[in-house]
């Protein structure tokens, strides 16, 4: 097994139990009247921070992260590749 990939199941394994913590523990701030509907005048979700805030900007961190990596190890590769690999192997190189 490759190391990137066993990293990134450590990673999502982390990141889906974190989201899946903070979005169960949501329906505690939710006030509801005696019909079931929400009370908006007594819930302060809608209005305020919550942890869905946080869920959201840690989903948009890691996603910003996984696109710019891509992205770096993309160039990466197609400079290799348009180069040919050659300039490795040259007489002019540093190694002997």
């Amino acid at each position: 097994m490759a190391l990137g990939w066993l990293i990134s199941t450590i990673v999502a394994g982390l990141l889906g139990t974190t989201f899946a913590l903070l979005i169960a523990t949501m329906n505690k701030k939710v006030v509801k009247n005696h019909k079931g509907d929400i009370d908006f005048s007594k819930s302060d979700i809608y209005f305020h921070w919550t942890r869905w805030d946080y869920t959201i900007i840690l989903a948009a961190a890691y996603t910003f992260l996984c696109i710019t990596g891509f992205l770096f190890f993309y160039y990466v590769a197609t400079t290799l590749i348009v180069r040919g690999f050659n300039f490795l192997y040259t007489k002019h190189s540093f190694f002997p």
